[in-house]
């Protein structure tokens, strides 16, 4: 009997990583198709017509797609949505994405940062009046949440104004806790902020996977020119977030 090659078998159905990589957001069908290693283009739930659907790849994308569009209506996905959310969903609910695919997301999106961040430059000024040298107060959420988890008498009445880090390893020689042991007071307070700024200005969400968070704080703190290793960085996240939810745990 002659084989006959079926539609997503073909090579124009390959799905090119380097031109999906760059397009900024994609559809439900587009995520299916491309975690099945597939070109969009080529590949949709219109083209399984009948004969092709009891296959074993025809199960596999109509059980996909069933599942991206369940997490579409309960709000976790979007018509279309970008590249890099799509990317922290897949990681958050074990979604398997190539991992080239992600890999190239995540490259291009490193060099936007740091295009965006490069000296002289402002950040996320969407007008020339918001363009500013001046450090800003953090966000009333991060505000709020270390006073709610503060001790009597540590709690902050006026805005908390965001540190100008230094730009080099050699001006950190200040802050080495060798030469300046922090009290545990400090410490502590230090933590709770770490915290509370991976909580609401990250949106991690407590159990889950910490890869992507990971990669997106090592990839800044190299920006800024202070190196630190994806494993150090780790233990004080979670350092961070298990003193937070002792002072939660506390104050029940």
């Amino acid at each position: 009997m002659e084989w006959h090659r079926q539609f997503w078998e073909e090579p124009q159905a390959k799905a090119d990583f380097i031109y999906w990589a760059k397009v900024p957001d994609w559809s439900l069908e587009e995520i299916v198709a491309l975690s099945l290693k597939k070109d969009p283009r080529a590949v949709s739930s219109d083209k399984f017509v009948h004969g092709t659907r009891g296959t074993t790849f025809s199960a596999a994308y109509f059980e996909r797609l069933d599942l991206v569009q369940r997490h579409h209506a309960a709000g976790n996905l979007d018509d279309r949505t970008r590249t890099t959310k799509v990317i922290e969903w897949a990681e958050e609910y074990d979604f398997a994405l190539p991992e080239e695919l992600v890999e190239r997301v995540q490259q291009l999106e490193q060099k936007r940062m740091k295009k965006r961040n490069m000296p002289g430059d402002t950040i996320a000024a969407s007008t020339p009046e918001e363009a500013t040298s001046v450090p800003q107060p953090l966000p009333d959420h991060i505000t709020e949440a270390v006073n709610a988890t503060s001790e009597p008498g540590d709690r902050q009445d006026h805005p908390i104004d965001a540190p100008s880090l230094p730009s080099t390893p050699k001006e950190l020689e200040i802050l080495d806790p060798d030469e300046q042991p922090l009290h545990p007071k400090q410490r502590k307070t230090l933590l709770i902020l770490i915290g509370a700024m991976v909580l609401k200005s990250y949106r991690y969400k407590p159990g889950s996977d910490m890869g992507t968070l990971m990669r997106t704080l090592e990839t800044q703190l190299n920006d800024l020119g202070v190196p630190l290793h994806k494993d150090t960085i780790r233990n004080v996240v979670r350092s961070g977030l298990g003193m937070l939810e002792e002072n939660q745990s506390k104050k029940k």
